[in-house]
């Protein structure tokens, strides 16, 4: 009996064993079964294509940049078909932009918000014609006229032109000095210019977002020549047309015969002691670094009225004399000694070191 008990004991003892390892196997099973379930159902990093093409309205861009968050791993270039492909972007918002450079450093761009949920195609992404400045050919002393074409770009919204005296030309280093809102108006006289200085020019084409676009850089020398109006007294109208009579007392007039040279001089008779300034009405600007001569021929004839005669001209900016030179045409120490001077030629050449205006 007692031994019969202990084999039947012994053989419930493996079996439960075996039960018990079984039953751990099954628990692994399933543990791993729900361990490759959640792997599975994790999200994963998903990348996407983005391709398009670019045009205008000549047909396909080629050599234009296009980037996806200007990232340089999401940047491609166009073929001659206009046709572009950014690999590896990542699903989302982004912002793509495509521009075009050409050779004399003018360029269109465009940035548009794209939406990256699955491999994309853009077709026709359309960019604007580039705007050019001409090379100006109308040019006085003191103004350039510039020309540009018009700009093809469906939403634009205004021209902006932009001056400085160096090439280094943006529109944060140049001065704006024209805004135009009218597609059409491709025309622009800048004025109140130096003679003889040199000007760079840039325009810029603008939507409600931002720039479309920019054109080259011009460059152009106002021309030389006589920066007072009626400097030579040849118009032979009315003298106070061109210049004012400031103190003292005198007759001024044209004369058709004293005069030095061409049709007519200024002449001009002292009817009593003390200074008489005859000043030119006009303001000029003089350019820093460009050299400028001040001349004149003169004579005089009559009775002195003090110890000394003399002409002086001279030009000022609002800080007083500038430049001036002084001929001298008599000197008396009788109150009435003549004075016959022939006619005498008076020169002097000063070069600014900074832009001025003078009057």
């Amino acid at each position: 009996m007692g031994g019969g008990l202990k084999t039947t004991s012994l053989g419930q003892y493996y079996k439960g064993r075996f039960k018990m390892k079984i039953n751990i196997l099954l628990l692994m099973l399933v543990l791993l079964a729900l361990s490759c379930n959640k792997q599975t159902t994790e999200p994963v990093n998903e990348l996407f294509t983005v391709k398009g093409t670019l045009v205008n309205n000549q047909g396909p861009i080629a050599k234009a940049t296009v980037s996806v968050d200007s990232a340089i791993n999401w940047t491609a270039q166009s073929d001659d078909n206009g046709n572009f492909t950014i690999n590896n972007v990542s699903k989302g918002s982004h912002t793509l932009t495509y521009k075009k450079t050409y050779e004399n450093s003018t360029y269109v761009v465009r940035s548009d918000n794209i939406q990256v949920n699955d491999d994309i195609v853009l077709n026709s992404l359309k960019l604007p014609l580039p705007t050019s400045l001409y090379q100006p050919d109308s040019i006085s002393i003191s103004s350039i006229l510039l020309e540009w074409n018009q700009t093809d770009a469906e939403d634009f919204r205004e021209y902006k032109l932009y001056r400085h005296n160096t090439p280094g030309l943006d529109e944060l280093t140049g001065e704006l000095i024209y805004v135009g809102t009218n597609r059409q108006d491709t025309l622009f006289q800048d004025t109140d210019l130096a003679s003889g200085g040199t000007y760079y020019y840039r325009i810029y084409i603008l939507n409600e977002f931002g720039k479309l676009g920019g054109s080259n850089i011009v460059s152009q020398m106002t021309a030389k020549g006589n920066l007072v109006p009626d400097g030579d007294f040849e118009s032979g109208k009315n003298i106070f047309l061109n210049w004012g009579l400031y103190s003292g007392s005198a007759d001024f007039s044209y004369s058709d015969s004293v005069k030095k040279s061409g049709n007519y001089s200024l002449q001009g008779k002292l009817i009593n002691n003390g200074d008489v300034r005859l000043t030119s009405l006009t303001t000029c600007k003089l350019a820093a670094g460009v050299t400028y001569t001040m001349s004149g021929w003169l004579k005089a004839n009559g009775i002195t009225q003090g110890t000394y005669e003399f002409l002086m001209f001279y030009i000022q900016d609002n800080n007083g004399f500038y430049e001036e030179i002084t001929a001298w045409v008599g000197v008396g120490i009788d109150l009435s000694k003549p004075v016959d001077i022939e006619w005498i030629y008076v020169t002097k050449t000063f070069t600014p070191t900074t832009d001025v205006t003078v009057f």
